[in-house]
């Protein structure tokens, strides 16, 4: 019969592959988005190469998406704070999105 301490390790050690293959996952679906948006809107003509137009623009598109990103996680984080934190009076503001 195994311990709790030893479930709890081995429960830990599994939530943190599990996280660990969340955050790959999350990092390869935003390259892809970033890789299929600022391509489609900055290379008109593909060859060989990028222009140095192109290559501006696919780094402007590509901060501005991680700009954007970062904020809406930013907000959400803050939403979820404000959640959590009671009321000192019982009263619970709506959080839904219209």
């Amino acid at each position: 019969k195994q311990s709790v301490k030893t479930m709890n390790a081995q429960e830990e050690s599994i939530i943190h592959r599990v996280k660990e293959e969340v955050a790959q996952n999350y990092a390869q679906e935003l390259f892809s988005t970033l890789r299929d948006k600022c391509f489609a809107k900055c290379v008109n003509k593909p060859g060989s190469s990028l222009s140095s137009y192109e290559t501006t623009c696919i780094n402007n598109c590509c901060d501005r998406y991680m700009d954007a990103t970062k904020l809406i996680a930013q907000t959400m984080v803050q939403h979820q704070a404000a959640d959590e934190t009671p009321d000192p009076h019982g009263v619970k503001e709506s959080t839904a999105y219209s």
